[in-house]
């Protein structure tokens, strides 16, 4: 007997060896796969750096900053040569002509320029800095689906099996005679829809993980790293003035009040006699005095006042400041809603850790109680572990609600992320 034992007990322990050596090779080999863990400042900056539309933007940005370069510049003189015949080359030279025309720009029309330039620079970052906040509140959204989803699937997985747990302590005390069988019923139905609720999980969190591969480029089972949520202590007040600062939507409407009055102000100065050129010549002359010549013209406005044009932009001038007004004041409610949005889930998220740490608390120290002295019923002491199960899942929902709060805040302040909100 003992010999036909040693072989047979060889061949089990070699093929748990082997079966730990080949789990221990896969797992190594999935962390070697998924890399070192990811977090949620390099998921964003590695979203930005793969964005083309973030490209394309940065590109439309520089273009513009290069015509805003060239803006409002005087413009050249033209060189010219008058009075050429094909004559001089065969027969004597006898006169020709050498002189510089320039057209003096108006009264405010350089400035017009420059600020047409500075709007245009102004809405080519308004565009950037958009969809560049969008992305980065995706992945940030994503970020925080992908930690929930994880902690969710786990405790899924954990309640799958302290319900089958249940279904064995009740069959046991159906046997007994201590459960009826309408209790062994409901905690094989209880099991059921935990099974249906691991599948759900497992399917929302390879979902999640699959658009935060697709933004990132990150191995789909890369670990996350879960950092504390910070607070932010400052008031409302604060918080406005610091979304007036950084908001670009503020700039752009006040670059184009700016450009309104610059052409507000050219269109009332065309009223006003300016010249229309200035030419500087010197003639070449044979057996004659050479001589310079000096002309100028002017426009007059005896027909065309342009009294239209001088309405209609000190109307845009008018529109414009309402509409800086309009834009601080929606920025103003944004920032009040999402700020008032993020209170009470802070305030959510405190009460709820408070109240739920000291339930989960209590519950360990009764289990841990009943384990050592028998004073409680297995199931009895099942529902507590299934309660921490519930807790914890309900934990993991609060903490992705109040983290897309808080970015949300931080957008509304016109900022990348809650670490840059400062006084």
């Amino acid at each position: 007997m003992r010999r036909r034992l040693g072989p047979s007990l060889m061949k089990i322990l070699l093929s748990l060896a082997i079966g730990c050596a080949a789990a221990w090779t896969a797992q190594a080999s999935a962390q070697a796969e998924a890399g070192p863990p990811l977090t949620e400042k390099q998921a964003v900056e590695l979203a930005l750096e793969r964005s083309r539309e973030i490209e394309a933007n940065e590109a439309n940005v520089e273009i513009a900053k290069g015509r805003l370069d060239s803006a409002g510049w005087i413009r050249n003189p033209e060189f010219r040569i008058s009075d050429i015949k094909t004559s001089y080359f065969t027969d004597e030279f006898d006169d020709i002509e050498f002189g510089l025309r320039w057209r003096p720009p108006r009264i405010g029309e350089l400035d017009e320029d420059k600020q047409q330039a500075r709007v245009e620079l102004w809405e080519r970052q308004l565009t950037q800095q958009i969809e560049r906040q969008e992305l980065i509140a995706r992945v940030i959204q994503t970020y925080a689906d992908v930690i929930r989803e994880d902690e969710l699937a786990r405790l899924a997985n954990e309640r799958v099996e302290l319900e089958r747990e249940r279904i064995a302590i009740i069959e046991r005390m159906v046997e007994l005679g201590r459960r009826s069988v309408v209790y062994f019923t409901k905690a094989r139905l209880w099991s059921a829809e935990s099974l249906n609720d691991r599948t759900r999980a497992k399917e929302r969190q390879a979902s999640a993980r699959r658009r935060l591969k697709r933004l990132t480029g990150a191995a789909a089972n890369v670990e996350l790293v879960e950092m504390d949520v910070p607070v932010v202590e400052l008031d409302l007040e604060t918080l406005t003035r610091i979304a007036y600062e950084n908001r670009p939507e503020v700039k752009v409407v006040e670059a184009r009040r700016h450009l309104a009055e610059r052409q507000y102000t050219l269109e009332r100065l065309k009223n006003v006699p300016w010249f229309s050129y200035v030419q500087l010549s010197y003639h070449l002359r044979d057996d004659k005095d050479d001589y310079g010549e000096l002309m100028m013209g002017f426009d007059l406005p005896l027909f065309n006042w342009n009294l239209g044009n001088i309405r209609a932009t000190r109307q845009a001038v008018e529109r414009k400041e309402t509409q800086v007004d309009a834009v601080r004041e929606r920025i103003e409610s944004q920032v009040r809603n999402r700020y008032n949005i993020y209170r009470d889930s802070l305030l959510d998220w405190n009460m709820f850790c408070e109240t739920a740490g000291e339930l989960v608390r209590n519950a360990q120290t009764i289990i841990e109680s009943a384990k050592q002295h028998d004073t409680l019923p297995r199931d009895e002491v099942l529902e507590l572990n299934l309660t921490i199960n519930e807790t914890l899942r309900i934990k993991a929902q609060k903490r992705k609600e109040l983290v897309v709060a808080l970015f949300d805040l931080t957008l509304a302040l016109g900022l990348d992320g809650p670490e840059d909100i400062q006084p």
